[in-house]
């Protein structure tokens, strides 16, 4: 089962986007479901970028229906002032080879925060016919996928979902209240991702997660983000970034490049650090002579390319040893070290302390924030692997 295409990582940290799989899935168990579809809803109607999920809607179906189908379904209109509507498939505007009898339930949930948008599930049966309760079930559901992705996981971690014009679509409540009290914060996250990103990524393909260390606002800053769409339909593309402070002693935060070969290289560098790339391969890859490549990266950057790859493993290291329960070892292996040993010298060498003692500090302070009411939780395996203010 597919949703919204979940990437080969290069990255081993993805951004979470929405992963529904699992509510479709538990709406299989308990109803009979043919179809799923799921999206936000603004002020405006629905727009091709703000359809999260498809699942067994044909395509040409799914397009026809965000291109303006919509506006005549009858259910959808009942459903978003209700809250709920249910009736025949015939009735639906979702137009596809659905079974004599099929019934569709719909349901439109308001954000809790007044940020003038809705949560929209619509499920299309099929042979048995769906209950009224079908119709809880479904927005229990929904309500739980949009609860979990405006509670980050993390400390003082961001979501935010942009459109394919980098509007934002959807910021979850910490962030929407930076947003309202920074508006220079918001303007320097879109900015980054209209300008920096393109510069570093020129040939980013869909579905491939993707990070960079830049200063926002004056605070050093770490973005993650991942560009993925439903269909292939035109302005369909969303982006799906979190945003996290960035400690001190972790990478240097250069923003736009001089050299956009030697911003090419800082993209290299984040997507491969776990590959541990000689200088001769990121100077290739960057199409500059090893020779030049040395001193062009060092003044640009603030950091020769070994320092950066170097901090860079280390940055995740020092991540994936707060943030999730993988083994010392395993960790030494994901972010790029020739072995257990060596990064357990490099680590002490580096940091001040073993990888083992940075984990328990860093427990501590997780612990600490939990009793502070923080968000704050653990993350089982690493996503390398694979494991979102104002709003117009």
């Amino acid at each position: 089962m597919t949703l919204t295409p979940c990437s080969n990582a290069v990255s081993p940290i993805a951004p979470a986007g929405l992963d529904l799989t699992g509510l479709v899935q538990e709406l299989q168990r308990l109803m009979s479901v043919r179809a799923v579809m799921i999206g936000l809803l603004g002020p405006g109607g629905v727009r091709r970028d703000e359809c999260l999920a498809s699942w067994g809607v044909p395509v040409d179906a799914l397009t026809a229906w965000c291109e303006g189908r919509h506006v005549q379904d009858r259910l959808f209109e009942q459903a978003r002032q209700r809250g709920m509507a249910s009736g025949p498939a015939s009735s639906c505007a979702v137009n596809g080879n659905w079974s004599v009898g099929a019934m569709v339930n719909m349901v439109v949930l308001p954000e809790p925060l007044p940020q003038r948008r809705s949560w929209w599930g619509i499920a299309i049966g099929g042979d048995e016919p769906l209950m009224h309760r079908h119709q809880h079930v479904l927005g229990l559901l929904l309500r739980g996928a949009q609860c979990r992705y405006d509670t980050p996981s993390e400390p003082r971690m961001g979501r935010l979902i942009l459109g394919w014009d980098h509007r934002v679509i959807h910021v979850d409540p910490y962030l929407a209240l930076r947003f309202h009290n920074e508006p220079s914060f918001r303007e320097s996250i879109l900015s980054i991702m209209r300008e920096i990103v393109p510069q570093r990524w020129p040939d980013l393909e869909d579905n491939g997660s993707h990070d960079l260390a830049v200063t926002v606002g004056g605070e050093r800053t770490w973005i993650c983000f991942r560009r993925e769409s439903v269909t292939s339909m035109p302005h369909a593309r969303r982006w799906c970034v979190e945003i996290r402070p960035l400690p001190d002693d972790d990478l240097p935060t250069p923003g736009l490049i001089e050299d956009v070969r030697i911003a090419r290289a800082l993209a290299y560098i984040h997507d491969h650090f776990h590959q541990a790339p000689p200088l001769s391969r990121i100077a290739q890859a960057a199409h500059v002579s090893s020779f030049h490549f040395h001193r062009l990266f060092t003044r640009q950057v603030g950091a020769s390319p070994k320092q950066y790859l170097q901090r860079r493993q280390l940055q995740m290291a020092k991540w994936m040893l707060w943030h999730t329960r993988a083994s010392v070892g395993y960790i030494s292996s994901a972010t790029g070290f020739s072995s257990h040993g060596h990064f357990t010298s490099t680590f002490h060498r580096l940091v001040g302390v073993s990888p083992s003692e940075y984990r328990e500090q860093a427990g501590m302070l997780w612990l600490s924030a939990s009793h502070s009411g923080a968000p704050a939780a653990e993350t089982d395996v690493p996503m390398h692997m694979d494991p979102s203010g104002q709003t117009d």
